[in-house]
């Protein structure tokens, strides 16, 4: 019984050894190795484009990594991007394609906050008030997630009256006037 152990754990070794190579040389990589850093240099540049365009002071870019159990073949003819994104920041969705024999590609999701000087109420504004240079302040605020609008001008809500109460610290939209 010994002579049999003795001789089937090398084997069981060797052949676990064999087939472990041989996993690894046909898995690929993982994809954030490989796609990461590529969507987020895109949409980096993307990013500084259009800070560029608004005057933004700041901005910040984070890509939503895919699945970790997903492994690619590395591309060797260069990724083609392709920007399905509607808006220059806010939520940002990238197709990556391979045009290598296999032709394949793959969705990546990402985000850019792009940080401007806005608007927002000093204090608290009633309805029917004329809103005044003393009732308004700046603050920094991601205009991604700024659905209902935003003002950077103080000459477009000086002396118009709310329609709505507007709490105080509450950014300035385009609904209240």
């Amino acid at each position: 019984m010994s002579r049999t152990r003795a001789l089937f754990f090398p084997i069981m070794v060797l052949l676990a050894a064999c087939c472990l190579g041989t996993l690894k040389l046909w898995a690929g990589e993982y994809v954030s190795q490989k796609v990461v850093p590529v969507a987020y240099s895109f949409l980096f540049e993307k990013a500084q484009r259009a800070a560029d365009a608004c005057q933004a002071e700041r901005f910040f870019v984070s890509i939503r990594k895919p699945s970790q159990r997903m492994k690619i073949k590395s591309c060797k003819c260069g990724w083609v991007i392709q920007d399905l994104s509607r808006a220059d920041y806010g939520w940002q969705l990238l197709k990556l394609r391979c045009p290598d024999e296999k032709n394949w590609s793959l969705l990546v999701g990402g985000h850019v906050s792009m940080y401007l000087p806005v608007l927002v109420s000093k204090n608290r504004i009633l309805r029917g008030q004329a809103v005044s240079e003393e009732d308004v302040d700046w603050r920094f605020e991601d205009v991604s997630l700024l659905k209902g609008g935003y003002y950077t001008s103080l000459h477009d809500v000086a002396r118009r009256n709310a329609l709505k109460k507007i709490k105080a610290g509450q950014v300035l939209e385009p609904r209240f006037f």
